[in-house]
């Protein structure tokens, strides 16, 4: 993943994400506290929703998840792997 970093959880179990961190996805806490976290396992991306909308859903704005997930238990069930 580009931009990887270790970051460790505080006492509380929270993520304290480094200035720089920020900086590198763009995200601005002064302008807006709205960001999209995805992730799987230990790895965890963090995403301005501007930048999640137009480099992950592309012209698709509206994707719906839950039909995408829906397709993917099809095939899990089916044992389709493409």
């Amino acid at each position: 993943m580009k931009g990887a970093t270790i970051v460790d959880l505080d006492a509380s179990g929270r993520l304290n994400i480094p200035g720089v961190l920020l900086e590198y996805a763009g995200i601005d806490l002064t302008k807006s506290n709205e960001i999209i976290v995805s992730g799987l396992g230990e790895k965890v991306e963090i995403w301005t929703v501007d930048a999640y909308e137009k480099q992950v859903l592309g012209e698709d704005t509206d994707f719906d998840f839950g039909n995408l997930a829906e397709d993917v238990r099809r095939d899990i069930e089916n044992g389709s792997t493409t």
